[in-house]
Parts: structure tokens; sequence; C-alpha cells
């Protein structure tokens, strides 16, 4: 993809994956907003990770892969993805997460049309073992932050 037309940076920092992956890959891949690239930084797998990456590769060219070397912890993962991006937007994606069709789409446009917001994000809802988990802990943050407050 030629660089005047990726608007938006996509960094997808990963480690042993493999789970979730394929899932991740295709939601992102069949977004509606199109003018995007993918940076995966795989930190160092030892998984199947690098083998599906290198099969989504071949079919998108939106796709830039990269395997470190050595684990460079998640912290420098997620930094490395921010450093290689040159699109005007820049999302986080996380294995585990699936996102709605157009979820890219209105996120571009409400920033396109609302110039003095530099972010935008929507609605989360948590599925899964682990979805009570969270809603106790974030009842559990809510507490806090209103006695902090």
């Amino acid at each position: 993809m030629e660089n005047e037309k990726i608007e938006l940076s996509i960094g997808f920092p990963i480690y042993n994956g493999e789970k979730f992956l394929k899932n991740r890959l295709e939601s992102i891949l069949s977004q509606s907003f199109r003018k995007f690239e993918l940076i995966i930084s795989d930190n160092n797998s030892n998984d199947n990770t690098q083998k599906i990456c290198k099969e989504f590769l071949e079919k998108d060219s939106r796709i830039k892969y990269i395997k470190q070397e050595k684990n460079i912890e998640a912290k420098n993962n997620f930094k490395f993805v921010l450093s290689e991006s040159i699109g005007k937007y820049f999302v986080w994606a996380a294995v585990d997460d699936i996102w709605e069709i157009e979820f890219l789409e209105k996120n571009i446009d409400f920033l396109e049309k609302n110039e003095k917001f530099v972010a935008s994000i929507s609605k989360v809802t948590r599925f899964g073992g682990d979805s009570k988990r969270f809603e106790d802990e974030r009842q559990n943050i809510k507490k806090y932050y209103y006695k902090f407050r």
C-alpha cells in the first residue's frame, strides 16, 4: 500500500496469541474502513503465531510483520508498533478483541468531524469466562475512584 493512502496505523503487539489470532486478523482485515496499515510485532512467540501471521501476510499487502529476535517486554512492544506507524491516526489492537465491522470507520469519521478531540473509542462489551471478573473489578475501581476523588 502506498504511504499517502494510509490514514490509520494499527499497532498490534503480540506474544503467543495463536488461540485468538486468526479471528482477530479476520476482524481487522474485514473492516469497512480500508486505508490502514497493520503493524504486527511478534514479541518472539514460541507458538504458531509466526506461521499464522505469515499466512495472512501473503493475502494482504496492508500487513507489516516483524518478529523480534528476543522478547523485548510488553511495554517496549507497544512502543515499537507506535514508532513504526505512519498514519495520521493510530490505534492499538489486542489479540483477544473483536471489532464490529464499522469500528474504525465510525471512530475515524468522528475524529474528522470533531477536530477538538484527540481520541475516540466505542462502547466495550466483555464476554466469555472472565466477564464476571472484569465486572467485579470495574465495580471495585469505581468505589475507590469515588473515595479518592
